[in-house]
């Protein structure tokens, strides 16, 4: 009965990450379409940070929207196509198990941690790259430094990949002693 629930949640968790991934990809052409187009479209990339750092300079600064809108639009793609290849290598984790196979094997723990990575990245992208080129293009203004509640998934599941790799080698070891 538990796994028959198991492998309802995962599959319903598979077509969760696909829509996901799918949605990624269409910001991505919607982006795109919308910069090539000569529409007066302005991009923004606004992440939701926890912020541990903000640092302000009050001198009047020369704004450049057009500096401003590049790093949006370039770190804005990065994050979505970035966000999308992560979101399709979940769900394709996650139809794996839907097969039935067990999750505790030395492969799904490698793709797990792989998959927190991607998540890692996508958590630091903005603070370590998009805040301070604009910070640096504005020649002053606001410094922002944080990350996003990706790093802390990416970070959790790093933890728990770890975790299945030492119950993987524990399984062995029983084995071999048995």
């Amino acid at each position: 009965m538990r796994q028959k629930n198991f492998l309802r949640l995962t599959r319903l968790l598979q077509i969760f990450f696909t829509i996901a991934a799918v949605f990624c990809l269409f910001g991505v052409a919607f982006f795109l379409l919308l910069f090539f187009s000569n529409a007066d479209a302005s991009f923004e990339f606004q992440p939701h940070l926890i912020i541990l750092f903000n640092y302000a300079i009050s001198a009047a600064t020369a704004a450049r929207p057009q500096l401003e809108e590049t790093f949006g639009l370039i770190f804005g793609l990065l994050s979505l196509l970035i966000g999308s290849f992560t979101y399709f290598k979940v769900s394709r984790f996650f139809a794996e198990l839907t097969t039935g196979e067990s999750p505790f094997s030395l492969e799904k723990v490698n793709e797990l941690r792989n998959i927190g990575f991607l998540f890692c990245i996508l958590g630091v992208l903005p603070g370590l790259g998009y805040y301070p080129l604009l910070f640096l293009a504005k020649a002053g203004g606001s410094f922002i430094f944080g990350f996003t509640y990706e790093l802390i998934v990416g970070l959790i599941l790093l933890v728990v990949a770890e975790t299945f790799r030492y119950g993987v080698s524990l399984q062995a070891f029983n084995d071999e002693v048995v």
